[in-house]
């Protein structure tokens, strides 16, 4: 569970050093789809989700670090082809975030510990709300800039969720409900 917290924060946030030109990201994504990976992998026999979520982490993993190649080597391509594989890298990340999501609810169901999946499943939908957004006024600069400082917002309570799920699991804290059905 630490990994996948972990692997999150790495994924989220996107801190970057320039040095003679050359961007070098203090975070990189295909760590952190490693993490994911590995959490994925620590956890697939609590939950088939977790399971079918590695393939997607490491192809995730693979295209950050091709991405992170290309940057680092001064790789220059379209700026359309650019956008459309940043679009597609949205996807994929909001896509883990679900399938996380979903491992959580079906953990909460068998485990009966309380991970804060239907907290964390509004604050997904906010996220990818604030993503698409963002990513369809990109032409409006302030409006972009909005957008992605809420979604930073979002991102911030999104992770501290995540981490209060992690203590929980960590903890083993049960809670007394009947066994939710997820949606």
């Amino acid at each position: 569970m630490d990994r996948l917290c972990i692997g999150m924060i790495f994924v989220l946030f996107d801190l970057n050093f320039d040095l003679f030109g050359v961007r070098i990201p203090l975070l990189p994504d295909c760590i952190g789809y490693l993490l994911l990976l590995s959490g994925f992998m620590q956890l697939q026999n609590e939950s088939a989700v977790f399971s079918r979520s590695r393939l997607p982490a490491g192809l995730l993993a693979t295209y950050r670090f091709a991405c992170l190649t290309g940057s680092l080597t001064g790789f220059a391509a379209n700026p359309f082809l650019i956008y459309v594989l940043n679009a597609a890298g949205a996807v994929g990340l909001m896509f883990i975030a679900f399938q996380l999501i979903r491992g959580f609810q079906e953990l909460e169901a068998f485990r009966r510990i309380e991970l804060y999946s239907a907290r964390l499943k509004k604050y997904w939908a906010l996220m990818v709300s604030f993503q698409v957004f963002s990513l369809l006024t990109i032409t409006a600069l302030l409006l972009s800039i909005l957008c992605s400082i809420v979604g930073f917002f979002i991102s911030i309570f999104f992770l501290f969720t995540l981490n209060m799920a992690r203590i929980n699991w960590k903890n083993g804290i049960a809670r007394e409900l009947p066994p939710a059905s997820y949606k």
